[in-house]
C-alpha cells in the first residue's frame, strides 16, 4: 500500500491479515548516486549530484510535510535525465519530469525553488551528457 498516494485507500481488517508489512527506509544519498550512475555512466559526475540533491532536498521537504510525496519521484529523475540524454534543456526536462507532477500551485512553486536552486537555466543537453 503507498499511503499518501492519490486513489488509494486504508484495507480492511480481513485483508490486511492475509500480509506481512515490509517497512521500507528513505533511500539514502550514496543509494541514489548509484542508481543513477549505473543507468548515466556519460553523464558529468557533477551535474549529477545535483539531480541527486533535487531528489534528496523534495524528500527532506515532504518528511518535514512542506509538501506532498508527489515530487519525491526517482522515476521521474530518471526519466528527465533520459530526455536531456536525447536533447532536451535540463531545466525544461526537470519542469517535465518532477514540477509537473503536483497540482497544487503554492507546492508547485515550492518545488520549483528546489529546482532552481540546483538546476541553472543555462545549462544545455551536452552540459549533463558531454559525450552527445
Amino acid at each position: 500500500m503507498n499511503y499518501d498516494y492519490a486513489g488509494t485507500k486504508d484495507l480492511n481488517e480481513a485483508l490486511v491479515s492475509r500480509f506481512m508489512t515490509i517497512q521500507i527506509p528513505q533511500i539514502r544519498k550514496e543509494t541514489i548516486h548509484q542508481i543513477l550512475n549505473m543507468n548515466f555512466p556519460d553523464a558529468n559526475t557533477d551535474l549529477l549530484t545535483q539531480f541527486v540533491g533535487v531528489f534528496l532536498d523534495l524528500q527532506e521537504k515532504a518528511m518535514n510535510s512542506e509538501i506532498s510525496t508527489k515530487s519525491v519521484d526517482l522515476r521521474g529523475i530518471i526519466a528527465s535525465l533520459k530526455t536531456i540524454r536525447r536533447g532536451l534543456k535540463p531545466v525544461n526536462a526537470i519542469s517535465m519530469g518532477i514540477i509537473g507532477k503536483t497540482f497544487d500551485q503554492y507546492e508547485k512553486e515550492i518545488v520549483m525553488d528546489v529546482v532552481r536552486t540546483r538546476i541553472r537555466d543555462m545549462w544545455e543537453s551536452n552540459d549533463v551528457f558531454p559525450q552527445n
